[in-house]
């Protein structure tokens, strides 16, 4: 893969993360208010404040499978190619 390629994969990661950052923390908020608990605006922040650490956490570990996956390929690729010997 191109560095390019890369670049444009991590941004796109990092964009749909932000959006979720932004967006389920609200939506969370609003649906659970009336639904879940009746009114109860504390019990509903709290709810929002649970997912975004929830997106947070999510993004944590997509970075950390990314990296893996990326060491493997650098060592990959930085190991000798097997062949005859040198006389």
């Amino acid at each position: 893969m191109s560095d390019d390629g890369f670049q444009r994969n991590v941004l796109a990661k990092l964009l749909v993360f932000a959006v979720l950052v932004a967006v389920v923390p609200i939506a969370t908020y609003f649906i659970t208010i009336d639904r879940l608990w009746h009114g109860s605006t504390t019990w509903a922040a709290i709810s929002a404040v649970f997912a975004a650490n929830l997106v947070l956490v999510s993004y944590v570990i997509v970075a950390f499978r990314e990296d893996a996956v990326d060491s493997r390929v650098q060592s990959n690729s930085s190991s000798k190619p097997l062949g005859k010997k040198q006389q």
